[in-house]
């Protein structure tokens, strides 16, 4: 039996995004049958953006060395830091193509205000070439992370508010200026 429920903590978290006002379209448990690593991933948006442009996903994954060395430790009676194993929950943001030349520096420095050390925010683009004589479009990929640990979800602690509330601030800010980003169809 296991000594952590990871399946457990994903759907608290995925109440607990609910409770913030995100809407949940899909999930996946993946489990790799090789090493055994499990990914999770959770798509989702503010409950009021069901109709686009922006999608939001949650991800979290660890492997199967990792969980069995925390639960030795577990088993051992050893004194674990309270950041012992860290687990990273990656937020992902995607829009739809947007215009040649957004300042993607001027983004990054407007969207730092909601991030902080415990949620780093960072922007890029994607560049797509559907065949190689058509002109590429360009995707803006906006990603943050929050680390918490394994030691935590055993001890029973919730994933903290202050991470799915930057979330959720990182999303409205991102619905609310896409229309200026978006080319038109």
């Amino acid at each position: 039996m296991a000594v952590i429920d990871l399946s457990g903590f994903v759907s608290q978290l995925k109440d607990h995004l609910v409770e913030h006002s995100f809407h949940i379209h899909e999930e996946q448990h993946v489990v790799e049958t090789y090493s055994l690593s499990q990914s999770w991933y959770i798509y989702l948006h503010p409950e009021d953006a069901c109709n686009g442009p922006m999608d939001l996903k949650v991800s979290l994954s660890i492997s199967a060395r990792e969980l069995h060395s925390f639960e030795d430790k577990v088993a051992q009676d050893e004194e674990l830091a309270a950041n012992a194993f860290p687990l990273e929950v990656k937020f992902e943001w995607e829009l739809p193509p947007i215009r040649e030349g957004l300042d993607t520096l001027a983004l990054a420095l407007d969207l730092a205000r909601f991030g902080d050390l415990d949620f780093p925010v960072s922007v890029g683009v994607r560049h797509e070439y559907k065949t190689v004589t058509d002109q590429p479009t360009h995707h803006l990929i906006v990603h943050a992370t929050h680390s918490f640990s394994l030691n935590k979800i055993y001890m029973g602690e919730e994933f903290p508010c202050k991470a799915i509330v930057k979330a959720m601030e990182v999303s409205r800010h991102l619905l609310d200026q896409s229309s200026e980003w978006l080319t038109l169809p």
